[in-house]
């Protein structure tokens, strides 16, 4: 049995930036979304704030996340990730606060402003924070961000 530890089918291919579409879901996303699926439904969330975030491949992680599952989630954090600006239509309502590091050389910065500009080209509920000089360690940076965790307690889906 081969197991994928990938969130996203990128072969551990960090540099592969945005992706033309979703493609298959890996075992990871499909476990971690049946997860989520019987979390959720345990009648002890508020299903109006439910959020994603990540870091690095959990930066893919996440924009896949919510891509497949847009209906679920308020807010996203993705953090030095990449997605799939094709389905920006699909998540404009999703608040979404994107991080990334300017120099970094694992995950391409493109991967992050694709997706900022796509969501704005369909009026998308999205803000990125860039961060000059500042590599792929950028989840420092972002997670002390002033603001960002009193925006996140303000979002909330429409029930």
């Amino acid at each position: 049995m081969i197991i994928n530890d990938e969130w996203v089918p990128l072969r551990h291919a960090w540099y592969t930036g945005s992706r033309a579409s979703l493609g298959e879901q890996t075992v990871s996303m499909s476990a971690a979304i049946t997860l989520l699926d019987l979390y959720l439904g345990g009648g002890k969330v508020d299903l109006t704030r439910v959020y994603a975030a990540g870091i690095s491949m959990g930066g893919y992680g996440t924009w896949e996340l919510i891509c497949r599952r847009p209906e679920v989630f308020a807010a996203a954090i993705p953090v030095c990730g990449a997605g799939i600006p094709s389905m920006a239509g699909d998540i404009k309502d999703i608040a979404i606060w994107a991080f990334h590091g300017e120099a970094d050389d694992t995950v391409p910065v493109s991967g992050t402003r694709d997706m900022e500009n796509a969501l704005k080209a369909v009026n998308g509920n999205v803000r990125a924070t860039y961060f000059a000089g500042v590599g792929h360690n950028c989840w420092p940076n972002a997670y002390a961000t002033e603001g960002l965790v009193d925006w996140l307690l303000l979002q909330r889906k429409a029930q």
